[in-house]
């Protein structure tokens, strides 16, 4: 099936149109991180500061984590190296509160921004079915249906200490979120697809597909609804199923690009 009836069968030419590959190549073997030191002077220090009280007013469990903010992509041999510099949920709330506001801004990626960088994965199981839940009390895109799991790169989280100093890895942060989300870190493979940017949540994300050593039924066995999470199911790996399933659902446009790239990536 090629890729233009992908899309039509799953539905998700709307969530096609609000992304794309920030990837210069199509399939890498793994992800480089490096740190880049920039001081930035902000001149809306405290109009940040007024935003992010108001929001915590509605979302008073948001937590002003650190995060990694994507400067710029190469690939390296096949490494895919992303640049990045520390920054916070707050600074990624407000700029794109901005951004939204400015009629004239096309919400393409723009390094002058904060971009925060994620993980997400398409996890099937040993017996060939995909993992999905549905986002709760969460900021962006609550109540959208993810194949789960995913989440931000932390700075402080995903720092590894070197010989050499302090590297940084994103296999740290799908081993994280893989334990947070579905209670297991355990994988027999792993293969990255690309780096997606949605223009909605305006923010990058690395597409991974992960297989576990476990069966769909004892997945279901292990994993539970949790603070992010609820409604975790198992949908069979056909794309008539998958489009079945997604009938009637929020589908968010990183979940919606991770579906069609393991589709595509069939064939």
């Amino acid at each position: 099936m090629d890729s233009v009836c992908i899309i039509e069968k799953l539905d998700i030419k709307k969530q096609m149109e609000n992304g794309y590959s920030l990837s210069p190549k199509s399939t890498f073997k793994g992800v480089s991180l490096e740190k880049i030191n920039l001081i930035r002077n902000y001149i809306d220090k405290e109009r940040k500061s007024v935003f992010w009280q108001e929001h915590l007013k509605n979302h008073p469990k948001d937590f002003n984590g650190k995060l990694m903010s994507l400067i710029s992509i190469e690939i390296i041999g096949d490494i895919l190296n992303l640049k990045f510099h520390e920054t916070s949920f707050s600074r990624f709330l407000f700029d794109r509160e901005i951004r939204r506001s400015n009629k004239f801004d096309s919400g393409q990626f723009n390094p002058s921004y904060c971009s925060p960088i994620s993980v997400g994965a398409m996890t099937l199981t040993e017996d060939g079915y995909i993992l999905f839940g549905k986002r709760v009390n969460t900021t962006i895109e609550s109540d959208y249906i993810m194949a789960v799991p995913g989440g931000y790169l932390d700075p402080e989280a995903d720092a590894l200490v070197y010989d050499k100093g302090i590297g940084y890895s994103a296999m740290n942060c799908l081993m994280r979120e893989m334990k947070e989300e579905i209670l297991t870190n355990s994988f027999k493979s792993i293969v990255f697809h690309d780096v997606i940017y949605s223009y909605e949540s305006m923010q990058p994300m690395i597409a991974v597909e992960i297989e576990i050593p476990y069966t769909s039924k004892e997945m279901m066995s292990i994993v539970r609804d949790n603070e992010e999470l609820c409604n975790i199911c198992v949908v069979s790996d056909n794309i008539n199923d998958v489009a079945q399933f997604f009938e009637g659902k929020r589908i968010a446009v990183h979940d919606a690009w991770k579906t069609y790239l393991h589709f595509v990536n069939q064939n």
